[in-house]
């Protein structure tokens, strides 16, 4: 029942009591109570349209929320544990921030490699092997035929991080 159709029966009700039996405040309450019988019969529909709105409000707060939990985890721990939801939060705004979110990390690890061999060349053109470590020092790397170009690459870089660390043992003495 409406508020609106409780307001009415209550003047009605006021009405008949401070009419006293005169024929006009009978008369307008009885219009009232008709009023108040119609808005009755048409509350229902309103009502439940009324309750699907608000369900339907609260589930696009609950993706909105939904959204914004999926955006700021940028880990791959609390990415998965983000997306984690009731597939009634779920929507394509939140798949598309998830896929800005996955590629953000991809992005974030390739930027660490490369910032990790970046300072590992500079620091071996940097290198005055002989000043240094006043003996020559060189970087083996050994390639047999059947290895690819990446293992040489990760051959490489061991051999360096093994110099540098060597160089620096050789200052600390």
């Amino acid at each position: 029942m409406s508020e609106q159709t409780t307001d009415l029966e209550r003047a009605a009700y006021l009405l008949r009591d401070a009419a006293f039996g005169r024929s006009e405040g009978r008369q307008l309450a009885a219009k009232l109570e008709v009023i108040a019988a119609q808005l009755r019969i048409s509350a229902p529909p309103m009502s439940s349209e009324l309750d699907r709105l608000r369900a339907e409000l609260e589930r696009e707060r609950m993706r909105l929320a939904a959204c914004g939990a999926v955006a700021s985890a940028n880990t791959p721990e609390t990415a998965a544990e983000a997306r984690k939801m009731h597939d009634d939060y779920r929507s394509a705004s939140c798949d598309d921030v998830a896929a800005a979110v996955d590629r953000e990390m991809r992005l974030r690890k390739e930027n660490a490699a490369l910032r990790e061999d970046a300072e590992r060349y500079r620091w071996l053109r940097q290198q005055d092997w002989e000043i240094r470590s006043r003996k020559p020092l060189a970087i083996r790397v050994y390639a047999s035929e059947d290895e690819d170009e990446s293992t040489n690459a990760d051959v490489l870089d061991t051999a360096i991080d093994a110099a540098r660390a060597a160089l620096q043992g050789a200052k600390d003495e």
